[in-house]
């Protein structure tokens, strides 16, 4: 089994172009891994999440992961969700997660966009994403604000907003705490998930099949 990573950063552009270039090596399988916002109070920050579908905020486009994957991901202990919204925006605070709450269980920038290039391709693909901030939990800050070219956080800019809003160091505190739980959790379901596709038949043929009917 050769398992291939590739980091988008945040947002759409820089998903769609990372996923587009990632996807011309032609996986069997996709899978758009990372963090997600929780929008349901049934979820807590470090819980892993299994769409069964992904959503566009904007746009509202929708498509079905692949079933197959969304059980094999579900058997290794993720929790299923009917959707997974992305999001054009950082969702920030309680209020904007009790108002996207209405149409998804968990949101994040970047999976429908990953999803859609494999989608293009035939390529079976899957959500999995660990919850950084629980329903209940407003972001400690806007982080789309201190991202560099490649959509990660720049240390130097978030070194800045703290030193002119200190009050927003118990926030990114608890913040990192949830992050590290969930990347672990992340880390443990994702590496068992590789092992089960990698043992489940059929999974190629699909794409292939996807491919051809396309």
């Amino acid at each position: 089994m050769q398992i291939r990573v590739a980091i988008t950063g945040m947002g759409r552009e820089r998903a769609q172009r990372v996923a587009r270039e990632a996807l011309r090596w032609q996986p069997d399988v996709c899978i758009a891994a990372g963090f997600a916002g929780g929008l349901k109070s049934a979820f807590r920050a470090g819980d892993v999440l299994v769409a069964l579908a992904v959503r566009d905020g904007e746009t509202q486009g929708r498509f079905e992961c692949n079933p197959r994957m969304v059980r094999l991901a579900e058997d290794e202990g993720a929790s299923p969700i009917a959707t997974l919204c992305t999001s054009a925006f950082a969702v920030s605070t309680v209020e904007d997660k009790r108002r996207m709450g209405r149409i998804a269980e968990a949101v994040d920038m970047e999976s429908f966009f990953i999803l859609s290039e494999a989608h293009e391709r035939g390529i079976p693909g899957v959500a999995i994403r660990a919850v950084s901030d629980a329903a209940n939990e407003s972001l400690p800050m806007d982080f789309t604000q201190v991202l560099n070219e490649h959509g990660r956080v720049r240390v130097t800019r978030l070194a800045g907003k703290i030193a002119r809003a200190p009050q927003r160091i118990p926030g990114l505190i608890r913040l990192g705490s949830a992050s590290r739980r969930g990347a672990k959790n992340l880390a443990r379901i994702l590496e068992k998930t590789s092992k089960s596709l990698s043992a489940a038949p059929g999974l190629l043929t699909e794409r292939i099949v996807a491919r051809a009917t396309a």
